[in-house]
């Protein structure tokens, strides 16, 4: 739903299948994900600018931080990135498990997969890499200055770390 800034609602949508990824504000609207593997983007005025498919459902969405692009991680393992316009960006498959995607200011998305492992997607060489790994599954991470990043796990844990891995 849209609201002012005042909380009042000002459009509703409803997704077939519920959602199961986002909100994410992106492209003047919110990118959302459906039980059924739809990625929709959503304007501002709540009418579905378009629809993809990502093959299963998302686990975790966000925007680059550019705001070029938004990526999805999927229940089968795959890292998708689409364009303002829905065109599809970047499509690999299939990765460890991921859960969480981050994305950095390089413009490389670090993506947490279950059971703690850590990779550096540079989508502008292809190239994965992993670069280390935490104890417990990454529930929530956020990017930081000087290529760091700021982790919460299952377990308890708040962790920092460097793209290169080291705490």
């Amino acid at each position: 739903a849209g609201v002012d800034p005042s909380g009042n609602e000002l459009w509703s949508h409803k997704l077939p299948a519920g959602v199961v990824a986002g909100p994410v504000a992106w492209a003047g609207g919110a990118a959302v994900a459906d039980g059924l593997g739809g990625l929709h983007l959503i304007s501002a005025a709540g009418a579905v600018t378009w629809t993809r498919d990502l093959g299963s459902p998302a686990l975790d969405l966000r925007a680059s931080l550019d705001g070029g692009a938004i990526w999805a991680a999927t229940t089968a393992g795959r890292i998708l990135a689409h364009a303002r316009d829905g065109q599809p960006l970047v499509a690999l498959s299939p990765l460890a498990s991921p859960t969480r995607l981050v994305p950095l200011a390089s413009g490389a998305l670090l993506v947490a997969s279950r059971g703690g492992g850590l990779s550096l997607l540079d989508n502008r060489r292809g190239t994965v890499r992993p670069v280390g790994e935490v104890a417990g599954q990454v529930l929530d991470a956020h990017p930081l200055p000087g290529g760091r990043v700021l982790l919460a796990t299952d377990d308890g844990e708040v962790v920092t770390v460097s793209i290169q891995g080291k705490k």
